[in-house]
């Protein structure tokens, strides 16, 4: 027998036994554990056992009192049962050491007859199955409220994987080749609201999250494929606003996403900028408070908002009549709409901050002013020229001239416009047209540009003397 011959010796022994008694204990829970899962799964076991012989003593009775094995699978549990029973059946030959469905049980079906009945009267064992499976999606549907299942989707398994063969047999129908896709399944597929098309299947997903949630910032940690098609999209949209090419993000798409309220950038949207309405509402406190709307820029996001109105409702007036070149453009043209104009305007909003604290008569007054000294300009012009034809390149001139005609259209389309028919007629009068001229381009010298400008002293050489003709129409 061994003895301990130093103290050191001693705590050696003992550290030893310790970590034994430690592994000990832990081998024991592991086994513990162990137990407890088979016994679960030996449990879950025999309640589904019990329950698949509950169903098969139905089918019994069903047999002797109809004569066949033939539930209809809408009918009830016992027919979803039959159908089911059908499906690992299939499966069990079609997968390679699949035990989904045991020797034993089909034994017993087959027992009663039931070798007959693997496939329905009247259908082949693949019109079977996909008959099975759109009842399955018509399930997913009712309760997810999409068709949009995944592949790798804990809830879809074989549904996702029959899903995705459906689309794929879709562009096989398409291109002309051979594929299992009928009319009538196309039909069927699309009265549940069926997407063929990924982007749209996502999109319907993401409008579901939306109803569910009210909104469409879907987390990356809990969104799974959604979130990762979300961030996707915002991707995109950032490359076009770097003016890069996207062609998974065309101006519809675009628009599709922000009918549903989907914020680009949500993190800015939340944390930093209110909505429009949001804003609005706080220009309607200032209003009370102080009876104008004339922000100052400096005074926070008030300030700024109300400048970016501003700059906005300028840059579609000098982009009215003409066409958008640009995506970015595009956006910034329609970013405020009619209805946020009318609303501005409705609480007595104006659009030049320097003329927002004016009385109107004195307003009034400057307006005129200012209009008739530009008149004054354009009448000089059609003296030296012989035209009212001012082109853009030729400074302040040329710009008020094209607002002239942007002022006159939307009088015409029954918009409010400074242009009243007194301006329109004294414009006229000097010949003013207010269709634009391509080929009268002037540079700010007044030299010709491209086209030959007709002047009043080389028409009367050619012996033509332009004179205005009154009702606008140009010259006779």
């Amino acid at each position: 027998m061994s003895t301990i011959t130093s103290p050191g010796d001693a705590s050696k022994v003992a550290a030893a036994r310790g970590k034994a008694n430690t592994d000990s204990e832990s081998s024991s829970s592991a086994a513990e554990e162990d137990r407890w899962r088979d016994q679960l799964h030996q449990l879950k076991q025999q309640l589904e056992g019990e329950k698949w012989s509950l169903r098969f003593h139905e089918l019994q009775s069903y047999k002797a009192k109809y004569g066949h094995c033939n539930v209809p699978a809408g009918s009830s549990k016992l027919g979803k049962w039959i159908a089911t029973q059908r499906q690992h059946y299939w499966l069990n030959r079609d997968v390679e050491n699949s035990d989904i469905m045991s020797d034993e049980r089909v034994l017993k079906l087959e027992s009663i007859g039931f070798h007959q009945d693997w496939v329905p009267d009247g259908l082949t064992r693949k019109q079977y199955l996909w008959d099975y499976m759109f009842e399955e999606l018509q399930s997913y549907k009712v309760e997810h409220g999409h068709c949009n299942v995944h592949v790798n989707q804990n809830s879809g398994g074989e549904l996702g994987t029959w899903v995705a063969t459906q689309r794929q047999q879709y562009r096989l129908l398409k291109e002309g080749k051979t594929s299992c896709m009928t009319d009538e399944r196309v039909r069927r597929l699309e009265s549940l609201g069926f997407q063929w098309s990924i982007w749209d299947s996502m999109f319907q997903e993401l409008q579901w999250y939306k109803a569910t949630h009210g909104h469409c910032n879907v987390k990356m940690r809990s969104g799974g494929k959604l979130a990762y098609w979300v961030k996707a999209q915002r991707q995109q949209y950032r490359l076009l606003r770097k003016g890069k090419r996207s062609p998974h993000m065309p101006s519809e798409r675009e628009q599709k996403l922000e009918s549903i309220g989907f914020q680009w950038c949500p993190r800015s949207e939340t944390k930093i900028n209110l909505s429009w309405d949001e804003m609005f509402v706080e220009l309607q406190l200032y209003k009370a408070k102080y009876g104008h709307c004339n922000v100052p820029k400096t005074s926070g996001k008030l300030g700024t908002w109300v400048n970016n109105q501003r700059q906005q409702h300028k840059y579609q007036l000098s982009r009215a009549g003409k066409k958008v070149r640009t995506l970015t453009a595009e956006r910034k043209a329609r970013s405020l709409t009619d209805e946020r104009v009318q609303k501005l305007e409705s609480i007595g909003f104006k659009w030049r901050a320097s003329q927002a604290n004016v009385p109107s008569s004195q307003r009034q007054k400057q307006q005129d002013k200012g209009w008739n000294a530009r008149f004054q300009e354009l009448q000089s012009f059609e003296t030296k020229y012989g035209h009212c034809d001012v082109p853009m390149n030729f400074g302040t001139l040329g710009i008020w001239v094209d607002i002239q005609r942007q002022k006159y259209r939307q009088t015409k389309e029954g918009t409010s416009s400074y242009m009243t028919q007194e301006r329109a007629q004294k414009l006229e009068l000097i010949g003013f047209q207010w269709s634009v001229s391509t080929t009268n381009d002037v540079s700010s010298s007044g030299d010709k540009v491209d086209g030959t400008i007709p002047s009043k002293e080389n028409d009367e050489r050619k012996g033509t003397v332009f004179r205005p003709f009154l009702l606008g129409t140009g010259y006779c």
